[in-house]
């Protein structure tokens, strides 16, 4: 695998070159500027853009939409931990940037392996086509009668894919939404602002002791898992301890299948590994509508195909397919609810 970093920086060079030999990838230049990289690699482009945020000549943003209108190589996002600049790197997601990882010191083994395990992930990824006729139309209009339970995972590629489904909603929200994504926790909380400011729903880091909550999105805001109590509240908790992906979808997913009474809507949206999975057929089991996303419109096409797999989603959709399904969803429950007998 060959890695071109965007930074003018030399000690994360030396750091990108720890990790990548780990994984036996190479990085094969460093650059300033996007438009150097861009002309270096115009015919032969490399498997990976690293871009470092707040150390490139004219902006991580500027770059990153520079290299997703002229490239087709993914980008991972660096950023130091004492200056992470978080409203940066939520603008450079919503640019097409694929995942963010978190420069270690060079003492640190431990953030050095994981920044060797970003790398591993970005070797199994191939960027799938995209459709540029896609709407951001919101979906009609639906009754609000009751508030159904979405809860949504996702993981490479999921912000973007995330923002896509909130944006098409109705607002305000007639449901109440959980969100569980694979993103560093440091990432969260801009994460968070950015989404609200770019859907118009209200998205807040959940916090124990909430509950869900009609017109607004909770997102998973820690290393532990993100699960729904007996009362039907939320909390985290450190089981299981050798989850792979913390937090992880399949704990919120079956936490939400053990206590929550009425059926609602999963929806599992692009990410690498089988996350969330075995959690969304619980669902399904118990009458959920459960919906993955295709192929064609996921970046990485590896979540939602272990979930067709064993058969957990009712359906497989395009992303701009997931929010109407949520909307007729939320009609359904609506109309059951009108014509539910009063009880005597």
């Amino acid at each position: 695998m060959r890695i071109a970093l965007i930074s003018d920086s030399a000690r994360t060079l030396e750091l990108l070159r720890r990790a990548a030999l780990a994984k036996g990838a190479e990085v094969c230049g460093r650059f300033g500027q996007a438009e150097s990289a861009i002309a270096r690699f115009s015919e032969d482009p490399p498997d990976l853009f690293v871009v470092e945020v707040g150390a490139i000549d004219g902006g991580a943003l500027r770059a990153m939409r520079l290299l997703a209108a002229r490239v087709t190589s993914p980008v991972l996002l660096a950023v130091h931990a004492v200056h992470p600049r978080m409203d940066e790197v939520a603008e450079c997601l919503s640019a097409g940037a694929v995942d963010v990882a978190v420069l270690p010191s060079a003492e640190d083994r431990a953030q050095v392996d994981a920044l060797a395990g970003k790398i591993r992930t970005m070797q199994r990824l191939s960027r799938a086509p995209r459709d540029p006729g896609t709407s951001r139309r919101e979906v009609g209009s639906v009754s609000r009668s009751g508030a159904l339970l979405v809860a949504i995972g996702g993981s490479t590629g999921g912000p973007q894919a995330l923002a896509e489904v909130l944006t098409r909603l109705l607002k305000p929200c007639p449901a109440a939404i959980l969100v569980a994504i694979h993103i560093d926790k440091a990432f969260v909380p801009e994460l968070a602002s950015w989404l609200s400011a770019a859907t118009g729903i209200r998205v807040d880091v959940a916090e124990r002791g909430q509950w869900p909550e009609a017109g607004r999105v909770r997102i998973a805001g820690t290393d532990d898992h993100l699960v729904m109590r007996a009362d039907g509240s939320l909390d985290y908790a450190r089981d299981p301890v050798d989850a792979p992906h913390r937090p992880s979808i399949d704990a919120l997913f079956e936490s939400i299948a053990t206590h929550h009474r009425d059926p609602g809507v999963a929806v599992l949206l692009t990410g690498m590994g089988r996350d969330g999975a075995s959690g969304m057929l619980s669902l399904r089991r118990r009458g959920w509508v459960t919906i993955a996303q295709d192929e064609t419109t996921s970046l990485v096409y590896g979540m939602p195909k272990a979930a067709a797999e064993i058969g957990a989603a009712s359906s497989i959709l395009a992303l701009d397919r997931i929010c109407p399904a949520i909307a007729a969803a939320i009609s359904e429950r609506s109309r059951r609810s009108e014509h539910a007998s009063p009880i005597r």
